[in-house]
């Protein structure tokens, strides 16, 4: 006779024996973290953390030297991010040497910390920094050959009836300084809603040279950072999936923002480039990809774009474009073939300089997508 066996519970959890030690270090890191968050150092990396972070890391975050498919490691990354404040990124101090702190957006953990305005007895410092030969400021593990992918064999042609090219703005409040380095916006700070002073006005002019080309091109003038920060990016992909579906054509989103650079004393640095006797802010192409575990099968097709952009920029206008920032998270980029972002001066740039600088940035767009390439 068979013995009767025993009937699983509903509520049974199955492990089996080789995911058996990557589930007790997930319950672990959540619990530890949840717990120990309550007493965590106040300092940005304190000894909890540290200890905590420092035994994950290796398991949370591997770094191959080529990854064709996102780590389920990283999901869990992701995942702990949700759960303590201890495993959400510390966006570092901004200097020039580390262009952008990290922005996690994409999986709604971001951290963000608007520069202070600037005391009046201060100047922006002006810098330059220059691409050459397609440079590349590399966030992530991937090996990229950035002359071979601008060599590619891919035209574009956005002229046309159809609507082609989408302008948004994640970050739409960002705004520039006058003249001594203070902020246009209320009480010298960096953010305005004001869209004559932010960089909406910079999307603007780069819609009407887009139109006067003959690209078919619209402008959302949706500031999807106001008034919660925290949503900015899950706000624009809602506001892309809404053009998209309207307008099937749409195969280019460009995403305008501007950087935020300073000294350890938080002093703004403007970057400039000057053509004769005009200066102008400097430009910088962001791109997204997938190695933060969220899918993104276009990253390298954006990557594309951008560098022939680059390619184009770089011959036209030595000095004027900054290296490309090819970053682990993907904001928003997964939506397109041809998505990027296009961060146009600094906080310390003025706002002509970034006026001037996006006519610049218009003529690198214009004849790579405009059917001239």
């Amino acid at each position: 006779m068979r013995k009767n066996k025993k009937k699983h519970h509903i509520y049974t959890i199955v492990v089996s024996k080789r995911k058996k030690g990557l589930f007790i270090i997930i319950i672990f890191a959540i619990v530890t973290g949840i717990i120990g968050a309550q007493f965590a150092d106040n300092a940005p990396e304190g000894s909890y953390s540290a200890l905590i972070k420092t035994s994950c890391e290796d398991i949370l975050n591997p770094t191959p030297n080529e990854r064709t498919k996102a780590s389920p490691m990283l999901y869990t990354g992701s995942l702990l991010s949700f759960c303590s404040p201890l495993f959400t990124e510390k966006g570092e101090a901004l200097t020039v040497f580390n262009p952008k702190g990290a922005d996690t957006a994409d999986y709604n953990s971001e951290q963000y910390s608007e520069p202070k305005p600037l005391p009046s007895s201060k100047n922006a410092e002006e810098k330059n920094i220059a691409s050459q030969s397609l440079k590349i400021i590399n966030a992530t593990s991937y090996i990229i050959n950035a002359a071979e992918l601008a060599d590619a064999n891919f035209t574009y042609d956005a002229t046309g009836d159809e609507p082609k090219v989408l302008v948004v703005h994640t970050h739409g409040c960002e705004t520039y300084s006058d003249q001594s380095g203070k902020g246009l916006g209320k009480s010298g700070t960096y953010r305005t809603t004001d869209a004559e002073k932010n960089v909406i006005k910079i999307g603007e002019i780069l819609t009407s040279r887009l139109k006067d080309a003959g690209i078919a091109a619209i402008h959302d003038k949706t500031m999807c950072d106001y008034p919660s920060y925290n949503k900015s990016y899950i706000n624009s992909m809602e506001v892309i999936e809404r053009y998209k579906k309207e307008y099937p054509s749409i195969s280019f989103v460009f995403d305008i923002h501007r950087d935020a650079i300073a000294n350890a004393d938080g002093t703004p640095i403007k970057l400039t480039y000057q053509d004769k006797n005009e200066k102008c802010a400097q430009a910088m192409i962001v791109c997204g990809t997938d190695a933060m575990g969220l899918p993104h099968p276009y990253w390298k097709d954006n990557l594309i774009l951008a560098l022939k952009i680059q390619k184009v920029l770089e011959d036209k206008y030595p000095g004027f474009m900054r290296p490309i920032n090819l970053r682990q998270e993907r904001f928003n980029m997964h939506e397109t073939k041809g998505s990027l972002i296009f961060e146009i001066g600094t906080h310390g740039n003025t706002l002509d300089e970034a006026k001037r600088g996006i006519e610049y940035l218009a003529d690198g767009i214009i004849e790579v997508i405009g059917a001239k390439y």
